[in-house]
């Protein structure tokens, strides 16, 4: 009989299709989502349209939901929380470093003998980079040549005496409290001038209000400033692993005045992925933030304009090269002079810095700073007073005039105990995305995770079988086993010949039994044929085998297989 291929194909794919239909049915009525089984088992057609439509709109709705929740958590938005931790009056605080830096960079007395240096210092402190660069360094400004902005800030920086006196509590000297004998250090030379940090190890502690202020008394040495440079300090506030250069907390202060700096402590933490830790980036000007960050951007630059640098960093991690005169007026001056026009303006393109991940954790010490001026009677009393001291010595021939034209006080205290925690935070962070998604699956289709993995072991099964089966019908032959069941046609007929002996016999189903198994012709026993009639008169040949036991084994062996 032909077969016919195409009904066989339709016939099997018919087959798999109830396989999968029973599949679902099943699922539906054990999966942990509600609403399925109305799906395949509802009792009315029109509850199982209803429900069908339902879960179509549901599933494209909340794969909707899903994708903009994702895409939304991909973003990495924050938000900033505020909070303030309250602590008690006799709450121990910890106080800032201060940096202060004298408008005046070089004393006028250390210049007035060097005329050349002089004119050459009062153009490089302007950036005059044109009068720089006419310069003969031939005649006159010949020994200068290999000097450097360094060397001069150190050998004609302000006097120790500029600090007249640091107190606690005004009862302590800065030198008796926690930090030590080394309570000030001049260890900045940039820039910005030659600098002293006051607290530089950050051991001093206070407590609020007056019973912790932190009294400094400034001497600006008006007698040794320039004609055009006008007697006063630039006042930072800071943590101690920085430079008073990368602060943006303090102010200007001149004589005469009394300032009064109100410190208040914030905590700055940042939980972002991209945040960045001082051990991340090695900074020549302390702690890593935004502000070192700018500044290692200019000197980079600067280094790969002109080879080196007007002044080195607080820390030269990278090593750059401290610029002679010769070469701060033939490059240096002018390039710095261009990096700062571009950088502030916003016109022109930025040079590239990127600076903009911020600091993962860092202290603020944001200060509010109000004035009072010195009058004339406090000006008196307390000239009065510091005459006879050692470190007034100097100054002992000042008026009350040049008194106030000379001194200025800095109060820094904190004026409340509590501190302000700052944390930065993800805004959509991970458990976000799984409640919105979670909420969502859960109100239109009353699913879970467990619905989830339901439906993927569910997937998984049925693109299993239909693989099983493909596989099945693309091998040589049926297996004996499906024979024995009768569940498919054996396709190899043995030939009944009457004087067929057993050898021939025996090669015969070796043909059939060498598709799936090994057969062993030993326990087969020769047969011999015979004839009847059947039912409609026709003679068909049967098989008869000698001893019944043999054909026992035989089909025991099959059902075996």
């Amino acid at each position: 009989m032909a077969i016919n291929i195409k009904e066989a194909a339709r016939t099997n794919m018919r087959g798999l299709m109830q396989r999968f239909d029973d599949e679902l049915k099943e699922f539906a009525l054990t999966t942990s989502a509600h609403g399925v089984r109305y799906i395949f088992h509802g009792k009315r057609i029109f509850v199982k349209v209803f429900f069908f439509l339902f879960w179509t709109f549901a599933v494209i709705f909340c794969i909707t939901r899903s994708a903009i929740s994702v895409n939304k958590y991909l973003q990495q938005k924050t938000s900033t929380r505020y909070e303030m931790l309250p602590a008690s009056q006799d709450a121990i605080m910890k106080f800032p470093t201060i940096t202060i830096c004298n408008y005046n960079k070089v004393r006028k007395s250390f210049l007035e003998d060097k005329p050349a240096l002089k004119q050459l210092w009062l153009h490089i402190i302007k950036f005059d980079s044109d009068e720089l660069r006419d310069v003969n360094w031939e005649g006159r400004f010949k020994k200068y040549r290999h000097f450097t902005v360094g060397q001069i800030l150190k050998e004609g920086e302000m006097l120790n005496d500029t600090l007249m006196r640091c107190t606690q509590g005004h009862l302590r000297y800065c030198s008796d409290t926690d930090m030590g004998e080394r309570y000030f250090v001049r260890d900045i030379d940039m820039v910005s001038g030659s600098c002293f940090r006051i607290n530089p190890k950050g051991n001093l502690r206070g407590k609020s209000g007056e019973y912790g202020v932190l009294s400094i008394h400034l001497l600006a040495d008006s007698d040794e400033y320039f004609n055009d440079i006008h007697p006063g300090w630039l006042i930072a506030t800071h943590e101690h692993q920085r430079y008073g250069s990368s602060i943006d907390s303090g102010g200007k202060i001149s004589p005469g005045f009394v300032y009064s700096m109100n410190i208040n402590t914030m905590i700055v933490k940042n939980h972002m992925k991209h945040c960045k830790t001082s051990v991340d980036k090695i900074s020549g000007y302390g702690r890593y933030d935004q502000s070192t960050c700018l500044l290692d951007c200019r000197d980079k630059h600067l280094n790969d304009t002109c080879g080196c640098l007007i002044a080195l960093p607080p820390h030269n991690v990278h090593g750059y090269r401290e610029c002679s005169l010769e070469e701060v007026a033939s490059c240096a001056v002018g390039a710095y002079r261009n990096y700062v026009i571009n950088f502030s303006d916003v016109r022109k393109p930025q040079i590239p810095c990127n600076c903009d991940v911020v600091a993962c954790n860092y202290t603020l010490f944001k200060s509010v700073i109000s004035v009072t001026p010195i009058s004339y009677a406090q000006a008196e009393l307390r000239l009065s007073k510091e005459r006879p001291k050692p470190h007034f010595r100097r100054f002992a021939n000042y008026s009350v005039e040049k008194y106030l034209q000379n001194v200025a006080q800095i109060e820094v205290y904190f004026g409340s105990s509590s501190i302000t925690d700052i944390e930065e935070v993800i805004a959509y962070d991970f458990d976000n995305l799984l409640g919105d998604i979670g909420g969502v699956m859960g109100l239109f289709l009353g699913a879970s995770i467990i619905t989830v993995i339901e439906s993927f072991t569910l997937l998984v099964n049925m693109i299993v079988k239909s693989v099983y089966i493909q596989l099945r019908k693309a091998t040589k032959g049926p297996r004996l086993r499906d024979l024995w069941k009768n569940e498919v046609a054996p396709p190899v007929a043995v030939p009944l010949k009457s004087e067929s002996s057993n050898s021939d016999t025996c090669s015969e189903l070796e043909k059939v039994e060498s598709q799936t198994s090994s057969f062993d012709c030993s326990n087969y026993m020769p047969a011999t044929t015979s004839t009847k009639t059947n039912n409609t008169g026709d003679i068909s040949p049967v098989l008869e085998f000698d001893h019944e036991p043999q054909i026992t084994t035989m089909s025991r062996k099959i059902s075996e297989v």
